[in-house]
């Protein structure tokens, strides 16, 4: 009799944890992972400042570049980190290397930049 109801309260204990566990956030939160200062072999800065939902699931970048802010999602990548809204600007991260590629609708510009 005592061993029923030790298990009883073990499994409803069980199933409070699995329940509290498996709920999940209807409000992520926006959390700062990194951010970083980039420069090309002419000097020009581009600014970098990382980002992702506290559910992990959405990760952005806020990019500086040419005058511009560009906020980009992450995109699935082989190798590095890829962001782009795939119309206006792709920032592609991999080590201490980004790089820019803009102007999708036919005047294409590409820059190189390194970790400063």
């Amino acid at each position: 009799m005592k061993r029923n109801i030790s298990c009883k309260i073990i499994t409803g204990i069980s199933i409070l944890l699995c329940f509290i566990s498996c709920t999940k956030n209807d409000n992520p939160e926006i959390v700062k992972t990194a951010e970083a200062v980039y420069q090309n072999s002419e000097g020009k800065k581009m600014e970098a400042v990382f980002y992702s939902l506290s559910d992990n699931s959405l990760n952005f970048v806020k990019v500086q570049y040419d005058g511009e802010l560009y906020t980009l999602p992450q995109l699935v990548s082989a190798s590095g980190a890829r962001y782009s809204d795939e119309f206006s600007m792709e920032f592609w991260v991999k080590g201490n290397t980004a790089s820019v590629t803009t102007g999708f609708d036919g005047d294409e510009k590409r820059d190189e930049f390194f970790v400063q």
